[in-house]
């Protein structure tokens, strides 16, 4: 949905933007959606821990494409589901653990999984904690505000000074 929300916003609307539109909120309820655990996080909000090796990748890539949705949703003038997406939108929060800082992993329970440091990949695809907790761009205020401005400041110039290359998933491609 981000592409072609991007384009519509950029005036490209050289297809059909209803087919589209119809495509993007089957991605999030439909049934040959293409996203990961669609039916735990219409339950839960989040990916549950024992479903899956990503579950936090799984949940904040979610939670963005529901984000998309509800641009989209504005952009055809669809209140009911504007709403109900940038609500979904939010539900990062819920694999965000005020008390560590950071985001992890999450049981069915609503209880919270181990958590052994911030390089940790258990969760994350391509990524570990560290790197997955700054996957909020639809709401990066939001993360500061919950961080604390000082505190993600400090987290963000570590991750981008100090931070323990060797313990990213790979040295030569992050993102």
């Amino acid at each position: 949905a981000l592409k072609t929300v991007d384009a519509i916003r950029n005036g490209i609307k050289n297809f059909d933007v209803e087919k589209a539109y119809e495509i993007a909120l089957q991605t999030a309820f439909g049934e040959k959606t293409f996203r990961h655990y669609a039916k735990e996080m219409t339950e839960y909000g989040y990916v549950p821990e024992h479903l899956g090796d990503y579950t936090i990748s799984d949940t904040v890539e979610n939670v963005f494409a529901d984000w998309c949705i509800s641009v989209f949703a504005h952009l055809m003038n669809d209140e009911e589901n504007e709403k109900l997406f940038r609500l979904r939108a939010k539900n990062w929060r819920l694999v965000f653990d005020d008390e560590i800082g950071w985001m992890r992993r999450r049981n069915a329970d609503g209880s919270w999984a181990e958590f052994t440091d911030i390089y940790d990949v258990r969760g994350c695809q391509e990524s570990n904690i560290f790197q997955q907790t700054f996957f909020v761009p639809h709401e990066a205020p939001a993360l500061i505000e919950k961080m604390g401005r000082e505190e993600f400041i400090s987290k963000i110039e570590h991750l981008m000074s100090e931070g323990n290359l060797s313990s990213f998933w790979s040295k030569g491609y992050n993102h």
